[in-house]
């Protein structure tokens, strides 16, 4: 019943490790976790079709939302933005704003916004995983072709991300065995995996972590945020 949280609180875990070891990302770790949990109210395009997680309240299968889908973008948010930065051990910056004429700070999230409302519209057979990842690599392009001294950041950063999130997954599962099998919608997947997670979720992962990884240094360094 509790599994949900339990992976929950493996991302809370990694999230306070970065925040205590790592004192120059505080900043950027809380910024990209706020961020990120409005976009818990995406959990009603999820459930039950993508899976059908046990919630507190039952909330998830009452109203297809959950106060778990919040948290769990809070954390996702900030060790997206954080992890890189972590391992390569420096502060990264942004060389000469790209908001000096027209501001394109943004964009990028903006892009991803929109692909996932244009793809969700004209698709609506694909799987909304599916949907995700690849609105997700649409601002990830972007924000290649405007960020070109954020690109070893971006993917990098994702792949560390992806990692992290496919080890925390699989965790989970090694604790409550039997938890990916009876929660996710196998049948509407590809049915390929890795430590027993479902590869959509690696995609997920890998393009999500892309996307945010340098959210902060593309808007923050454009207003000189510290």
């Amino acid at each position: 019943m509790y599994e949900y949280l339990i992976w929950i609180g493996i991302l809370a875990i990694g999230w306070l490790v970065v925040y205590a070891l790592f004192p120059r990302v505080r900043r950027k770790l809380w910024w990209s976790s706020w961020l990120a949990m409005p976009f818990g109210i995406g959990e009603i395009f999820f459930i039950p079709e993508y899976w059908t997680p046990q919630t507190l309240f039952n909330l998830g299968l009452q109203y297809r939302v959950d106060i778990e889908s919040f948290a769990l973008m809070f954390f996702l948010g900030g060790l997206a933005s954080g992890v890189y930065e972590a391992i390569v051990k420096q502060r990264l910056r942004v060389k000469g704003a790209c908001c000096a004429k027209h501001c394109l700070c943004y964009t990028p999230l903006l892009f991803a916004i929109a692909g996932l409302a244009i793809f969700a519209r004209a698709f609506p057979e694909l799987n909304i995983i599916y949907v995700s990842s690849i609105a997700c690599l649409m601002g990830v392009a972007w924000a290649f072709l405007i960020h070109a001294q954020l690109r070893k950041h971006l993917l990098f950063g994702g792949i560390a991300f992806a990692a992290i999130y496919l080890i925390s997954l699989a965790l989970t599962d090694a604790i409550a065995p039997g938890w990916i099998a009876a929660t996710w919608n196998m049948a509407a997947l590809s049915g390929i995996t890795a430590l027993r997670v479902p590869i959509e979720e690696l995609l997920f992962g890998l393009s999500f972590g892309m996307l945010w990884t340098a959210l902060y240094e593309e808007v923050c360094e454009n207003f000189h945020v510290r």
